[in-house]
């Protein structure tokens, strides 16, 4: 008795829809026909929001000799750099062949040299793929192009704090499929070659890269196995570890000790302790003899701690996944 109750509707409700449709359609019309098209000539269009995908900030350094100058790196957006604090910004990779930006390094002591690295380290279906690192001597009037073009996605460049030649590239690789240009390389000769030094398989990404600020020979680095379908996301395996190098890079020890199975998030080092955000929640080690863990800040919501920083007195804030912005006591 439904079905026909339904067949015999259909009609009817094909013969309304058609009537509200013809109304608009002659508003419409009519509405033309009364408004002059010259008083709309001054008129135009401007974006009203929501933001666009590019909106996202993946990366931002300051020179710390004048933190007036500020470079942000954008999802898909390019690079921004700002003279006046962030009051404004101009764009200084608009003539690159790629726009999404994952890694920002300024060369603190001639803050003129500037590294970038290309794609979106974040691995969200929506990201945007580089082409590898980007170099510029004159403060991002012009680049240079050092290569790793295969790497797809940089999460953070590295800089020795003391020789403008060596750097170390955290390379996460492709997101939707397994290459081998992934992990941590080195150059030592300003980008013109690379090594890489650390490396798990072709599914496993580098998902962070601390310095040590006394050792620059000393390295903390994540790799995070994973990969994206359209249908499904894999996060871990048996390539996610924590490592550390005493060499820069040469050789590398495996810390990840106690921690739990979860993708690591990010590092930072505060004081004589390293730090770890994961997807269960922070860990803190002794930065000289790491490898036994302790789950640290337990007053964080149930949320990710995707981004870790440092305050002056050691204090960790910590960013979550939806959830704010949150200070951790000095560990």
């Amino acid at each position: 008795m439904r079905m026909i109750t339904r067949v015999e509707c259909a009609p009817m409700m094909t013969r309304r829809i058609g009537s509200i449709v013809l109304s608009l359609l002659l508003l419409t019309a009519a509405l033309h026909a009364q408004v002059d098209p010259e008083l709309l000539a001054g008129l135009k269009a401007r974006a009203i929001g929501p933001a666009s995908m590019s909106g996202r900030v993946a990366s931002i350094d300051v020179v710390e000799s004048n933190p007036d100058i500020v470079y942000v790196g954008a999802a898909t957006g390019g690079l921004w750099k700002s003279t006046n604090g962030g009051l404004s910004f101009t764009p200084v990779f608009d003539d690159q062949p790629v726009a999404a930006i994952g890694a920002v390094a300024i060369y603190q002591a001639s803050p003129e040299i500037v590294w970038v690295g290309t794609g979106e380290g974040n691995v969200r279906n929506s990201m945007s793929v580089g082409n590898g690192v980007y170099k510029s001597m004159d403060g991002g009037k012009t680049w240079q192009y050092l290569g790793l073009e295969k790497s797809e996605r940089i999460y953070r460049i590295v800089l020795h704090p003391r020789d403008p030649n060596v750097a170390w590239v955290a390379a996460m690789g492709q997101a939707w499929g397994q290459n081998p240009e992934r992990g941590i390389f080195k150059t030592v000769d300003g980008g013109k070659t690379w090594t890489k030094v650390l490396y798990a398989n072709d599914r496993s990404g580098a998902g962070d890269l601390v310095i040590d600020p006394v050792n620059p020979n000393k390295l903390f680095a994540s790799l995070w196995e994973y990969r994206r379908w359209p249908w499904f996301f894999n996060s871990g395996g048996p390539g996610s570890g924590l490592y550390v190098t005493y060499d820069g890079g040469a050789n590398w020890n495996d810390i990840s000790g106690n921690l739990p199975d979860a993708p690591a998030d990010d590092l930072v080092m505060s004081g004589s302790k390293l730090v770890l955000a994961t997807d269960v929640g922070v860990f803190v080690t002794s930065a000289g003899s790491p490898g036994t863990w302790q789950r640290y800040g337990s007053g964080l919501p149930n949320a990710i701690p995707n981004d870790l920083t440092t305050t002056p007195g050691g204090a960790i804030v910590a960013v979550t996944h939806g959830r704010g912005m949150f200070k951790i006591a000095a560990p």
